[in-house]
């Protein structure tokens, strides 16, 4: 499945720079999180911020998500991607609106495990409005640049 554009929460920019992230050693996962959550970019920074609004285990999801490889950063051109492999749910039958990847610290995700970004699931439906599986695989698919592409011009 194609998805929207990914939003990187503000927070993850400085965690970043502040060297909280490490793409090559640290485990990450993407969770599903229902349309109830009005994402907030500016002020979303740690799973309690989302954790509420998760799909609940049941119809092929379980909390917590699934854990997602994410390739070494690479940059060609002055521009920095990060991408990983595409989280994916083999028979989907619940109803979400966005996918969060996030750096769980521990055996299964933390309060204070710390957001990346987000993804709209389906930018064509209206507000509020959920996907909804049909009992298939869900697989969502970084675009070809990646979920994060960074652009550094001296």
């Amino acid at each position: 499945m194609a998805a929207g554009t990914f939003t990187q929460e503000d927070a993850f920019r400085l965690e970043l720079y502040d060297g909280a992230f490490n793409f090559s050693t640290d485990t990450y996962v993407g969770i599903l999180v229902t349309a109830a959550k009005t994402p907030a970019p500016a002020t979303d920074k740690t799973y309690a911020d989302v954790s509420a609004d998760e799909e609940a285990t049941g119809n092929g999801y379980t909390v917590g998500g699934e854990v997602i490889t994410i390739t070494a950063p690479s940059e060609s051109g002055g521009v920095v991607t990060i991408t990983s492999s595409a989280p994916t749910w083999a028979s989907y039958s619940g109803s979400a609106r966005y996918l969060y990847i996030l750096k769980r610290a521990g055996a299964s995700l933390a309060s204070t495990d710390l957001i990346v970004g987000h993804v709209d699931l389906d930018t064509a439906l209206a507000a509020g409005v959920n996907l909804v599986g049909q009992g298939g695989a869900l697989t969502v698919t970084p675009s070809a640049s990646g979920w994060i592409s960074d652009t550094h011009t001296p």
